[in-house]
């Protein structure tokens, strides 16, 4: 009798409430999938940055994509498509070059070179790069203007293929290849976008880590070399939630709290 107890007492005190825990957990996933709660949710933003990295996405490839895949008929129609995205992306240039501050160089000397706030600016590297990029696309404006597409215009994407693959000399082959690789460039952009996106993300996911308080403090070596002689600084430099500097506070903040230890002792 006793033995014909125990597999009845297991199926009351542990297959029957591991049956309504699953039951439950089943229910409540099911429950999140269906009504589309975290983290069973898909959710569409669009900011001014997705239309520029889409911008960018398309431009990196709408003249490989058009020689390769689109027929004849449909250059009139890409170019039409590639100069509105060609004007977008220039406009971004020009206003990225002029929301910097007017002691950017200094700044980028300064120890708050590799500040959150400092690393969003255009540099100088990407303004020329990606303004290269951009006069790669200058040629296709023929075909907006003439209407005659396919035409091997210099510099063009039609012109260095046919010169990449055909030549017939080998400096007509160095050219056409070399005016491909030029649209390499136009990856640069997607890379500067990438990086802000990062810089702003780190920051996001630390601010709700942390709240309102400095997210990290960074320590910068500040070196000056005069002759033989090298002069070596540290600095501490904290950030705020959205990755501004927040030095001075806080170090006014600790100063006020120094003062009022002492006049409580």
């Amino acid at each position: 009798r006793a033995l014909s107890v125990k597999p009845i007492n297991f199926i009351k005190e542990t297959v029957v409430p591991w049956y309504h825990a699953a039951r439950e957990a089943t229910k409540e996933r099911v429950r999140r999938v269906i009504w589309g709660d975290a983290p069973f949710y898909c959710r569409l933003q669009v900011t001014t940055v997705n239309l520029l990295v889409a911008c960018s996405f398309v431009f990196m490839f709408i003249e490989v994509t058009s020689l390769a895949f689109f027929p004849a008929g449909w250059d009139y129609g890409v170019a039409v498509v590639g100069v509105i995205v060609w004007s977008i992306l220039m406009l971004e240039l020009i206003f990225e070059w002029l929301i910097r501050p007017s002691h950017y160089y200094r700044l980028m000397l300064s120890s708050k070179a590799y500040a959150p706030s400092s690393a969003r600016y255009l540099n100088s590297f990407h303004l020329l790069t990606e303004f290269v990029a951009l006069l790669t696309f200058i040629p296709e404006f023929e075909c907006l203007t003439s209407r005659v597409c396919g035409k091997r215009v210099s510099f063009s994407g039609v012109d260095a293929a046919l010169s990449a693959v055909y030549g017939p000399t080998l400096a007509k082959g160095f050219y056409g290849r070399f005016c491909i690789g030029l649209i390499s460039l136009r990856m640069i952009g997607l890379v500067r976008h990438w990086k802000i996106m990062w810089i702003n993300r780190t920051f996001r996911d630390n601010a709700v880590a942390v709240g309102d308080k400095p997210t990290f403090i960074e320590t910068v070596q500040v070196s000056s070399v005069t002759g033989r002689s090298m002069v070596v600084k540290m600095e501490s430099v904290a950030f705020d939630k959205n990755g501004e500097d927040t030095t001075k506070a806080e170090e006014e903040l600790k100063r006020t709290t120094e003062e009022d230890r002492c006049l409580k002792q």
